[in-house]
């Protein structure tokens, strides 16, 4: 909110992040689901969604350490946001 000042373009971004991250899993679960084979297509899928999830948590838990404790690297966290999606790929 403190970069953007509007809260009407803060909620269409939030927007456009939310349907962005929800076509983000649908693709890459449908991949997942072909790509394996019949017979561990179900144990792929939830190793899957378990490493990801994980990640996800293990990520956001450590940034957020990162950006409370020490303030010079709020900045850097705030642009490494948008590069973040290209390095899960």
């Amino acid at each position: 909110m403190a970069l953007l000042g509007s809260l009407i373009i803060l909620c269409f971004f939030m927007l456009l992040g939310g349907a962005a991250w929800t076509v983000f899993m649908s693709v890459f679960n449908i991949i997942v689901q072909e790509l394996a084979p019949d017979w561990v297509r179900s144990r792929v899928l939830a190793f899957y969604l378990f490493v990801f999830q994980g990640s996800v948590a293990g990520g956001s838990t450590a940034l957020g350490i990162i950006g409370c404790d020490q303030p010079y690297f709020r900045n850097r966290i705030l642009m490494m946001g948008p590069f973040s999606s290209r390095l899960s790929m």
